[in-house]
């Protein structure tokens, strides 16, 4: 039992120190470290936001917390994420949803869809300049630079708002 209960500490502490030396890497090369979203808070707004039929991506999805919520409720919901394994680990537990590996530079995002992305303003701005028109960025937190928001929404349990750009 005590075997057991050192291992589990053990691939904790590895897990920890995975995900942090990912992050550092990460920001050095330009991207951004995974911080979860509070999907209680984010949830809400986005039902209210995407009609139903439309395609929903979730760009920098991290472990696709939020694609698995939406995927629960029926919406076709793309996980874009460039670490594999969170995109194992998503896969695993959210397996409604359409997982994609590679980098947000490297994709053709369909006209039409909805994409929600927790990014820095620097990668919204990359994802921006390829969204073909028609498509409608949801961005949390952070604003898109030089762009004007169609809406701010409130996050109700998040330090930050909603912003609504359509392309």
């Amino acid at each position: 039992m005590l075997l057991a209960v050192q291992c589990l500490v053990l691939a904790a502490v590895l897990l920890w120190a995975y995900r942090t030396v990912r992050a550092m890497l990460s920001w050095k090369r330009g991207g951004a470290p995974w911080v979860p979203t509070n999907v209680r808070a984010v949830g809400p707004l986005l039902e209210r936001l995407i009609p139903h039929d439309a395609p929903v991506w979730e760009v920098g999805a991290g472990d696709g917390r939020v694609a698995g919520y939406l995927a629960r409720l029926d919406y076709h919901v793309t996980a874009l994420e460039l670490d594999r394994l969170l995109v194992a680990w998503g896969q695993v537990r959210f397996p409604r949803v359409t997982w994609v590996q590679g980098d947000l530079r490297e994709v053709v995002i369909p006209k039409g869809a909805y994409v929600y992305a927790y990014l820095t303003p620097r990668l919204l701005e990359q994802l921006w300049n390829q969204l073909p028109r028609g498509c409608t960025l949801l961005a949390l937190t952070f604003a898109l630079p030089g762009v004007e928001a169609q809406q701010e929404l409130e996050v109700p349990g998040w330090q930050g708002v909603l912003r609504v750009y359509k392309r």
